[in-house]
């Protein structure tokens, strides 16, 4: 994308990208969807043409939940803007306009990194507790009343977390993996199926974690060997199990055919892995850069073809380490609505 360089950090909600600099500078196209550019405006326009978001020089990265953003600051607070002001507003409602200029979320500090989902949000301390704030129907803020941010009770010692739909997902520093919330789908790791929880449990056959990612009602774990495993609901061959049918597996599975992997991500229904080689991989419902098998399942992984070795991944975008000529990746990059046209003179 011409244009998009020195970037660290990407969002994509699927309507709107937003992009973090090297030089701490925040910057978005796509999609307005009630305020998610952060350009001052709730209509629903398209800006093909990053425009940098202003009032922001310090950004270390970028999170979406649905069409709102958080961009974590070197000081460890949170600016957020876009559809759900509730989220920006740190649990409080006031009416159904979103917000459309950046807003630092009060009470959110000491934050090192986040894994909002699209009604509520979740912030990992340097500490390692967890705060999390939103609609709470599933006790995913734990046994609290209200919507307000707090600290996830019960919850310690954590080096990531994801929301993963009904339920979060949380990996600490000891390498297992912690859940909460509704079990509908099997994502606390507890049979029978259903009932929810405030309180974290332990989720079965999970060791040596160093990340974790949630997409719809699905969570994915890699361990330090780069293994990656799924569990929830396999709608479209997301667990990577080989079964495409909507089933559920509340056991963690390794997902198949991965080359060791660095980093995950996912997109609603899909996986999407890196791995050591910076190489791109999807499986899940709908695999979505470059065009790659849009429209059908993927019962096992294949490597997305992009024009240089992937250092993350985000929706339908990923960063590409080294400069790249402007036509060199063919389908990477563009927006829900239309393709997008990038603009060196905007961005910078």
């Amino acid at each position: 994308m011409p244009g998009w360089t020195d970037v660290v950090s990407v969002a994509d909600s699927g309507y709107t990208t937003v992009a973090v600099r090297a030089d701490g500078t925040v910057w978005a196209y796509g999609t307005n969807i009630k305020g998610s550019l952060g350009q001052g405006v709730f209509e629903r326009v398209y800006e093909g043409t990053p425009r940098r978001v202003a009032g922001i020089s310090d950004a270390r990265a970028v999170y979406t939940g649905g069409s709102t953003f958080f961009v974590v600051r070197e000081d460890g607070s949170v600016t957020a803007w876009g559809s759900e002001n509730i989220l920006v507003n740190a649990g409080k409602r006031d009416g159904r306009k979103g917000v459309a200029r950046p807003r630092t979320v009060p009470g959110a500090d000491d934050v090192v990194s986040m894994g909002p989902g699209s009604l509520n949000t979740f912030a990992l301390r340097s500490d390692g507790r967890v705060l999390g704030w939103g609609v709470n129907l599933t006790d995913v803020l734990g046994d609290v009343d209200g919507t307000r941010l707090t600290a996830v009770d019960g919850v310690e010692g954590v080096v990531d977390v994801a929301s993963a739909g009904g339920a979060v997902v949380a990996a600490r520093g000891d390498g297992r993996v912690c859940a909460w919330g509704n079990n509908a789908h099997g994502l606390l790791g507890v049979e029978p199926r259903g009932g929810q929880t405030g309180r974290p449990v332990l989720v079965p056959g999970l060791e040596n974690i160093v990340q974790v990612e949630g997409g719809g009602d699905v969570a994915f774990a890699l361990d330090e060997d780069g293994a990656v495993r799924a569990w929830g609901r396999g709608v479209g061959g997301v667990l990577g199990d080989g079964d495409t049918s909507d089933h559920v597996s509340a056991e963690p599975v390794r997902v198949r055919g991965l080359p060791p992997i660095r980093r995950i991500a996912s997109f609603e229904f899909t996986g999407l892995a890196v791995d050591t080689d910076g190489g791109l991989w999807g499986w899940g419902s709908a695999l979505v850069l470059g065009g790659h098998g849009k429209g059908r399942s993927g019962a096992a992984p294949v490597r997305i073809p992009v024009p240089g070795p992937v250092l993350d991944v985000s929706g339908r975008h990923v960063i590409v380490e080294g400069d790249l000529e402007e036509d060199g990746g063919e389908g990477v990059g563009r927006g829900a609505d239309e393709d997008a046209a990038g603009g060196e003179d905007d961005w910078g």
